[in-house]
């Protein structure tokens, strides 16, 4: 190819080529490839009617019990994580056309160039994360719809009392701080808003359409208020009044105010038993989709780096330089730091004056689950870890923040050294007993794999040996730990293969977030 351009250059240069015939051809050829992208999708993905899904994926548990149902269908067996890691090396308008391909529509390809939308902001960003999220719901309400349908007609018993929840969304378009310096921690808390404040019409949506319609004014008015505490981020969030004021409304109890929709839940669990028919199943749709998604459109992942994580406890932690964190005396140091923590109580005007990255997302956290919503879980993600002292260190974090029993703290194995050896660094937790005590609280362990970085320094085919040779190697531990496991894999091939049935010894459930 460098060849040919070189030659194309020194033909146009001498006048023998025509520069519009030259970017008519190419627009031709990439139009080509485009329509043949868009079959090979549709070809990969063929459609299935949901009940057809349904009816071959439960076939098994016909005639199983409630319990049996339950354990089945309502712990998450698989999620999908939405980030803004692509180049968005096309256009929106072009992103359509090829998803009309693949979904076998017509796509008239006139005058779009195959060149990326310019420039490219972090709204941009989370507002194509969101519409992609947006199209994962309805999928999964979809899904929701089927499945309840198949519980009517095959259990017998109180079936509209489960909430299968088998797939999960996810999100960092927004929360990703890794690397980045363009995401103010006040544009952090506009965007969860902004979130909540969708999810809630959403749901209000769903309420009207179901005959609940004092359901429906309670979530339209919390949306409403929402939109109105977006409103006051959504300015210069580095003025003091500006920040004092938005997190007096944030923080101000009143009716429209919802921060969990736990009683909201409760109620429906009440209407539900009294109601039948269609409106029966589609407040079980609701209802399993609260549970699901809570007061977001996706659970969201905090993601820093194991740098950021270091300079915000080296001091506390008494270490001096970054090689002391792969002292084993830094892990004892982390450990010990963990267990005597008292939660320091931090408000928006705590979070505005800290200059650490780490401790300012950790706080983040607490106000997002004080705040906003204390129903879901926040993943901190931490990136290019290196040791495990790194980890327990952000334990120590969020045990000093008192968010430890609702964050997962998630080290991501991105590089060919940290998995090779992942499997020590893991059993070196598990020999803490302080972080035992921690992942038995949470009842899981988070773990993902970057194939972004294990791709570029060594291969996807070698990453997943590495990732086999990681598995193997721990195992066993984490077996004995007796305790859910969470992970996240850029590779569905990987993923596959690593499935909860791997881990059900001993433990409570196994899910793998794909």
């Amino acid at each position: 190819m460098r060849t040919l351009a070189v030659e194309l250059l020194a033909r146009v240069n001498a006048g023998e080529l025509d520069v519009g015939a030259l970017r008519g051809l190419t627009k031709a050829i990439s139009d080509e490839a485009l329509v043949a992208r868009g079959a090979r999708l549709k070809a990969q993905y063929p459609e299935r009617a949901w009940r057809d899904v349904v009816d071959a994926a439960l076939a098994p548990l016909r005639g199983a019990s409630l319990d049996e149902l339950k354990t089945a269908l309502e712990a998450p067996r698989i999620a999908g994580v939405f980030t803004g890691h692509p180049t968005f090396a096309m256009s929106r308008a072009m992103r359509a056309a090829l998803g009309a391909l693949a979904s076998g529509e017509a796509a008239d390809l006139t005058g779009l160039a195959h060149l990326p939308d310019a420039p490219i902001t972090l709204r941009d960003e989370h507002a194509d994360a969101g519409a992609a999220i947006t199209r994962g719901q309805n999928a999964l309400r979809h899904l929701a719809s089927a499945l309840f349908d198949w519980l009517e007609a095959n259990v017998k018993g109180a079936w509209w009392t489960l909430n299968p929840a088998p797939v999960r969304l996810a999100t960092w378009v927004g929360y990703d701080l890794d690397g980045r310096t363009d995401i103010h921690w006040g544009e952090t808390i506009r965007i969860r808003l902004e979130e909540k404040a969708r999810q809630l019409a959403r749901y209000a949506e769903a309420a009207r359409e179901a005959g609940a319609d004092a359901l429906c004014a309670k979530l339209s008015a919390a949306r409403d208020e929402t939109r109105g505490q977006e409103a006051l981020f959504n300015g210069d969030l580095d003025d003091p009044k500006r920040i004092v004021e938005a997190a007096n409304r944030l923080t101000a109890e009143g009716p429209k105010r919802l921060t969990t929709l736990a009683p909201i839940i409760a109620d429906l669990d009440t209407q539900i038993a009294a109601a039948s028919g269609d409106q029966r199943k589609q407040l079980c749709v609701l209802r399993a989709e609260m549970r699901a998604f809570g007061l977001g459109v996706a659970d969201i992942h905090l993601r820093v780096n194991a740098a950021q994580v270091r300079s915000a406890v080296q001091a506390d932690l008494g270490l001096t330089a970054t090689a002391d964190f792969f002292d084993r005396r830094a892990m004892t140091a982390a450990a010990e730091r963990a267990a005597s923590a008292r939660e320091f109580k931090v408000n928006f005007a705590s979070v505005f004056r800290e200059q650490k990255t780490a401790r300012r997302q950790m706080m983040l956290s607490a106000e997002i689950l004080k705040h906003i919503d204390a129903d879901r879980p926040i993943r901190f993600l931490i990136a290019e870890i290196e040791s495990p002292a790194t980890i327990m260190g952000a334990i120590y974090l969020a045990r000093l923040y008192g968010v430890d029993e609702q964050v997962d703290i998630s080290p991501l194995f991105e590089t060919p050294d940290v998995l090779e050896r992942g499997g020590r660094f893991v059993e070196r937790l598990l020999d803490e007993p302080e972080y035992v005590a921690y992942i038995r609280r949470r009842g899981r362990i988070s773990i993902q794999f970057g194939f972004s970085d294990s791709g570029r320094f060594m291969g996807q085919i070698a990453a997943d040996l590495a990732i086999e040779r990681f598995m193997c190697c721990s195992r066993v531990r984490w077996r004995r730990a007796a305790f859910a496991m969470s992970m996240c894999c850029c590779s569905t091939r990987t993923a596959s293969r690593w499935d909860a049935a791997r881990f059900r010894a001993r433990s409570r459930s196994g899910s793998i977030i794909c």
